[in-house]
């Protein structure tokens, strides 16, 4: 699974199970401490983009 994909899930489980839980999958699946905080707990993180299967996400407009 991607590092993405690990924060989506983290940000499902804060929503259903609270921020706790969230911190602890988070760690399990070893997302630095500093993503978690800035994802959990702090409004400055960007927005999760959903990227559809098969592309990276980082294609160029022409």
């Amino acid at each position: 699974m991607l590092t993405a994909q690990h924060l989506q899930v983290g940000l499902v489980y804060k929503n259903m199970l609270g921020a706790a839980e969230a911190e602890s999958y988070l760690r399990s699946v070893g997302i630095a401490p500093h993503l978690i905080y800035r994802l959990l707990y702090s409004e400055e993180h960007r927005p999760l983009q959903q990227v559809p299967p098969g592309q990276s996400g980082d294609a160029k407009e022409n």
